[in-house]
C-alpha cells in the first residue's frame, strides 16, 4: 500500500471545493391560486369550498385567506432529494394548525391540508391550483 503525500491529499481536497454547486431552483416560490375542498365529514361539519392564495416566499409560506383569520406563516419543508414536494405548518394562537402537504408537477399545485381547530376539531381539505403569472 502506497502513503499518499499530504501536498496530494490537499490538492484534491481544494480541487473538490472549486467544483460548481448543483443548485436546484425553489418549484414552489411565488402565488398559487387555489381551490380546497372539504372532504365528506369536513363538508357535513360545516367545512366549505373556498380559493385561496399560497404565498412561497422566503422558506415561508402564507396563504391570504388564512393569514386573515390570524394564521402566521410558517417554513415549508422540502424533503432532502426532492424538489417537488413540501411540507408546512401554520400556526394562530385563536384558530389552531394549519399542516400542509403538497406538490408541483407541470405547472399544477396539489395536495391536502389538515385544519386542527383549537377546539379539536379536525376538518380536511385536498386542494389544486396554478401559478400567478408575476
Amino acid at each position: 500500500m502506497s502513503a499518499r503525500k499530504p501536498g496530494f491529499v490537499l490538492a484534491a481536497s481544494l480541487a473538490l471545493l472549486a467544483l460548481p454547486r448543483i443548485v436546484h431552483a425553489d418549484a414552489f416560490a411565488g402565488t398559487w391560486q387555489a381551490k380546497l375542498t372539504p372532504d365528506e365529514a369536513s363538508a357535513a361539519a360545516g367545512a366549505k369550498t373556498f380559493d385561496d392564495a399560497l404565498i412561497f416566499e422566503q422558506n415561508q409560506l402564507l396563504t391570504e385567506g388564512f393569514a386573515f383569520l390570524g394564521f402566521n406563516p410558517g417554513a415549508y419543508v422540502i424533503p432532502e432529494g426532492q424538489t417537488t414536494r413540501f411540507t408546512a405548518s401554520l400556526d394562530s394562537n385563536v384558530k389552531g394548525t394549519l399542516a400542509w402537504s403538497g406538490s408541483v408537477s407541470g405547472g399544477t399545485i396539489s395536495g391536502t391540508l389538515t385544519w386542527t381547530k383549537a377546539d379539536g376539531t379536525v376538518w380536511r381539505y385536498t386542494y389544486a391550483g396554478t401559478k400567478r403569472a408575476e
